[in-house]
């Protein structure tokens, strides 16, 4: 086994910046997102210790692989976010084994399922969004409980390799206000229509 796979983890978090139509875009656009991207990645990583983090490029944008906590890794999420809203990227995290391996040509290379689920759902995520795995909830559960609260149920997504991926979507407090406004006036409206 090489020093390189022998310094991570098995497991990783693993946080996707994803600008959906990013293939399809003009080269110089391209180089525009992909410019927003890396400052989102550095803006993400800059209270991580280097050996705690690693950023990889990704068809559709930027793959952090961080090894600190998963409350770390919600954290580089947050501020990969708010630094790429230029990009109009959405951003998904995903925990679970990473493994470092040496491509046909001799060269560096991470992979594991942590990678390939969040490169799976993380293509789904809207722009402006922070979506979670199920297995990124658990492990923030041990690790830091009180910040699931920030995160709602978003249902599951099938993949092309009929694997299923359950989600959790963070809501701010506005959005979380405007859904119990929301389910207050249906219930108004209920009683009403039961009651006339």
């Amino acid at each position: 086994m090489s020093s390189t796979a022998q310094s991570f983890s098995p497991l990783a978090s693993v946080v996707f910046l994803c600008v959906p139509a990013l293939k399809g875009k003009p080269v110089a656009e391209q180089s525009q997102v992909r410019g927003a991207l890396e400052a989102a990645a550095q803006a993400a990583c800059d209270t991580l210790k280097e050996a705690d983090r690693l950023v990889l490029d990704a068809p559709q944008g930027m793959l952090l692989v961080i090894l600190a906590s998963p409350h770390a890794a919600l954290l580089a999420a947050q501020r990969a976010l708010t630094a790429a809203s230029a990009a109009s990227c959405g951003v998904s995290i995903n925990h679970g084994p990473v493994t470092a391996s040496t491509g046909p040509a001799g060269d560096a290379r991470i992979i594991g399922d942590a990678i390939d689920a969040a490169l799976s759902f993380g293509t789904k995520t809207a722009p402006g969004s922070l979506v979670i795995s199920r297995a990124f909830r658990d492990a923030l559960d041990k690790s830091s409980p009180d910040d699931l609260t920030a995160f709602l149920p978003a249902g599951i997504y099938t993949d092309e390799q009929v694997r299923s991926h359950e989600l959790f979507v963070h809501h701010t407090g506005e959005k979380q206000a405007a859904g119990r406004r929301l389910w207050l006036v249906t219930a108004l409206a209920c009683s009403a229509i039961i009651a006339g």
